[in-house]
Formats: structure tokens, C-alpha cells, sequence
């Protein structure tokens, strides 16, 4: 643990505390008791510690002068405790800005194709005009991601192969990857491809080609094998739950990590589908991580998104299932910091086959939502509808100003507010989602408490920080 705090890296190192100085509890602190010991969880800096009864009731009624010396010093490291004159809104709003606009990296989805060998009926691209990228469209956008990049200063590209279905045009996609991958390398970038597939396709031929470039492939299930195959069914309505199985086994068979998103109805489906894919070895595969997003519905046009599927609460049988099937595939005990609700309100942009930009996947093919284009010429150029995306800011929200877990979740998926008001000046996303946070939290800080609770009964019991 850090001695002194340096206000999440804001103003950088500070010098040791002044006499006098005045402190106040963050108002992003989390607590959880659990017999004599407090817990106290800062969703923005991610770190926690246990308090014994005294030092936490003087955090809490807001009396931090009473704290002992040491106490002070270990709270303040955690963020726990902040200078009395620091607006946290205004360091969460500077902390949100500068992740929208930080160029370091470069995220680009690149949609090869519309077309794809699959009729799922929910499909966000069902309306879209079933297009593949010509290659002087191509050509285009590799010179266009290369410009932006020094024109940024950009030190890392990651780029996405995307559909319809990419494995149809796996000759532009190996181009696309090994072009920006070699360039990158000689301009000093690191370069990072992925593809997102439904594998049905993958074979020898299509996936050694780009088996160099890929760090990863991710793959969806649409629930257990039953619900599975009434959702994603092939143009022949044949099932595919085997054959993305059988594409999944490739695909790590060619050195290529893969990330299977499980896309399920309810919780409940969950467990199912991966006992499934435990009998295949995925679950114990340190080379498969798995993603979970919980929708009601599955509508097409995107009118739902990853970022606001629910999750799945760490405390429901659920999940006490899917641990005991595959430890590893729930996520990490200890919530992270998101500040942005989803990773392409940042320096990322999804381009279609014929070259039109979009802030977002779930809008790719709806013409109307598209933000720019790749030029003629080489060059992204965005319209001013781009800074709707860009300056949505989650405090203009009273129920964002007022929430404590607001840096986990960024305020809301953009797209969702959008479809829901009309604008992205709304905020949503509140309900289910906060309270799966909140289970989350709590989850991780009573296992802290448990863990020093085990500990104390080995020695004698201390009030200070654990």
C-alpha cells in the first residue's frame, strides 16, 4: 500500500501531508460490516481496506480529525479519505475527458462484409444493404488507420476483423491485418488484431492466414444447446451449436485465444451451456476466457447492447452453479474503474464495408447513424454529429452525481440513451445493473473480511487498519 495517495495520479506525487491538513470521506466509498471490522471499497481508485470499529464509525459519521495518525495516513493512500478542498466531480469529469480523447491507443472495427452464411433472427444488421468491401475501399482504409496513427502519436492499433461474417473474406482480411501489422512495426506502434466470428466457417484454409495476426477470436453462444440452435441457425436452418464447437477447437488449434461470449436469456441458462463446454475442455483451457451478457430480449437494429446487458449476480444460485462447473469463468473478484461506460466511447471507430464511420457496432449498415467516412483520398473525416458521442457527461445525470459506484459504470451505455430519449443527454442504466455492482462489491469486501476475521483468530485482534 502506497503511503501517500497522489489523487489517482491527478497531480502526480505529493509530498508528505501538511500540518493541519483537512480531509473528508470520499464520496465514492463503499462500506460492508460484518461483526467488529468494516470494510470501505473506493470505486474510483479500486483499492479497500478493514477498519476496525472505532476508525471506521469516525470515516463514516464523517469525523476524520478523530482518526489516529496512521489510520489517516493508510485511508488517505487508498482514496478513502481525499483533501477537503478536492471536488471529486470535477476529478471524475477530468478522468472521464481524458479517457474520451486519449489517442495512445487506436481501436478500429472493420466491417469486411455484410454478408453472412447465418440467418440469426435478432441480428442487428438484418436491415443492413448486404455489402462487401471493394478493394479500393480497402486500400482506402489502410492508409487512412496508418495516417491517423502519426497524426496521433497513436502507440498502440488494435484492429478487429468484423461482419456479417469476416471468415467470407478472409483474403481482405489478411491483407487489412498483415499491412497494418508490419507497418506498425516499423513505425514503432504495437499491434494487436482480433476477429470476432461465429467459427461455423473456420477451417484450415480460412483460419492459417490469419492465424499470425490474431491474439484473439471472440465467439458467442446464444445459450444453452437447445436455445442455441433456435437462435443461431444457418441459412439451411441447420443447428450450429457442433460446428462452433468444432470452429472453437480450430481456432485454438492454431495458436489463437479465444473469447466465447455467453449470451444467454437469464442466469439460469448459464450453467447449462457450460457444463456443455466443459465436456469440450473449454472451461479448464487458460487460453479461453469467457464473457457474459444477459439479455431479456434479443432484438435486432441495436436496440440492445453488450454494455447494457445485465450481469450476472455474484451471490445468485447462478453463480454459485457456474463455480463450481468453471471457477475461472466469472469474472475477477475485485471490480475495476471502467470511468467510460464502454470502451468505444474512447478513441475507436467502426467502419463498414463501403466505408461509412460509426461510433458504435450495434449501429453498423444504419446509414442514418453513421458519424463519417473513410475519403476518397485516404483520410477519416467526422461530422459534428460525432460530438454528441463525445461529450456525454455522466454528471449531468442526478442519479450519476449522486452514485457511488458511477466510475464502475461510466454513466450508461450512450446508444441505450439514445434509443430510450431520443438524444444521449439522458442517463440510464440504473436498476438491475446498479444492484449486480453493488452484489459485486459487497461479495468482494465480505471475502476481505472473512480473510482477516480467519486471521485474527490465529492473533490477537488489532483496531487499526488491516
Amino acid at each position: 500500500m502506497n503511503k501517500r495517495p497522489s489523487q489517482l495520479n491527478v497531480l502526480g506525487e505529493s509530498p508528505a501531508r501538511a500540518p493541519g491538513e483537512q480531509v473528508k470521506a470520499s464520496r465514492f466509498n463503499v462500506y460492508r460490516t460484518l461483526g467488529s471490522k468494516t470494510a470501505v471499497f473506493n470505486t474510483l481508485s479500486g483499492k479497500w481496506a478493514v477498519l476496525g470499529a472505532m476508525p471506521a464509525h469516525f470515516l463514516k459519521s464523517g469525523k476524520p480529525q478523530l482518526l489516529a495518525e496512521r489510520d489517516l495516513e493508510r485511508l488517505m493512500a487508498i482514496d478513502a479519505l481525499v483533501a477537503t478542498e478536492l471536488d471529486e466531480h470535477s476529478l471524475y469529469r477530468y478522468l472521464h475527458q481524458k479517457a474520451v480523447h486519449d489517442t495512445r491507443t487506436l481501436s478500429v472495427v472493420v466491417g469486411l462484409t455484410f454478408h453472412c452464411n447465418l440467418a440469426c433472427p435478432y441480428c442487428f444488421e438484418e436491415g443492413a444493404d448486404l455489402e462487401r468491401m471493394s478493394e479500393e475501399t480497402l486500400d482506402r482504409i489502410i492508409l487512412a488507420i496508418q495516417r491517423k496513427c502519426l497524426a496521433d502519436s497513436t502507440k498502440e492499433l488494435r484492429v478487429m476483423l468484423f461482419g456479417g461474417e469476416p471468415l467470407l473474406e478472409v483474403d481482405k482480411g489478411h491483407t487489412l491485418l498483415s499491412q497494418l501489422s508490419s507497418w506498425a512495426a516499423r513505425n514503432g506502434i504495437k499491434f494487436e488484431g482480433s476477429m470476432a466470428t461465429n467459427a461455423t466457417l473456420a477451417s484450415r484454409e480460412r483460419v492459417a492466414p490469419l492465424a499470425p495476426y490474431l491474439g484473439h477470436a471472440m465467439v458467442a453462444f446464444d445459450g444453452p444447446r437447445p436455445k442455441h440452435d433456435l437462435l443461431r441457425v444457418a441459412t439451411n436452418k441447420k443447428p450450429t451449436f457442433d460446428q462452433v464447437v468444432a470452429g472453437i477447437h480450430l481456432l485454438l488449434d492454431h495458436g489463437i485465444n479465444v473469447v466465447i461470449r455467453v449470451q444467454a436469456s437469464s442466469a439460469e441458462e448459464v450453467p447449462e451451456l457450460l457444463a456443455d463446454l466443459a465436456k469440450e475442455g473449454f472451461t479448464e483451457n487458460p487460453r479461453v476466457r469467457f464473457m457474459f451478457t444477459i439479455r431479456q430480449q434479443f432484438l435486432p437494429c441495436g436496440e440492445t447492447c453488450d454494455a447494457e446487458a445485465e450481469t450476472i449476480d455474484p451471490r445468485s444460485r447462478a453463480a454459485q452453479q457456474i463455480a463450481s462447473i468453471a471457477p475461472s469463468a466469472m469474472p475477477p473478484e475485485a471490480p475495476v474503474a471502467q470511468i467510460l461506460s464502454c470502451v468505444v466511447v474512447g478513441n475507436t471507430y467502426c467502419i463498414a464495408p463501403d466505408g461509412l464511420v460509426y461510433n458504435c457496432i450495434a449501429e453498423l449498415g444504419r446509414k442514418d447513424r453513421a458519424v463519417g467516412r473513410i475519403t476518397d483520398n485516404g483520410w477519416f473525416r467526422t461530422d459534428a454529429r460525432v460530438l454528441e458521442w463525445t461529450t456525454r457527461d455522466p454528471l449531468a445525470f442526478e442519479s450519476c452525481r449522486e452514485c457511488q459506484v458511477l466510475p464502475q459504470c461510466g454513466g450508461g451505455c450512450n446508444l441505450h440513451a439514445r434509443n430510450q430519449h431520443g438524444d444521449m443527454r439522458h442517463g440510464n442504466w440504473c436498476g438491475t445493473h446498479k444492484t449486480v455492482l453493488h452484489a459485486k462489491i459487497d461479495q468482494m469486501l465480505e471475502a476481505k473480511l472473512s480473510g482477516v476475521q480467519a486471521r485474527a483468530a490465529q492473533t490477537p485482534p488489532a483496531e487499526a487498519i488491516e
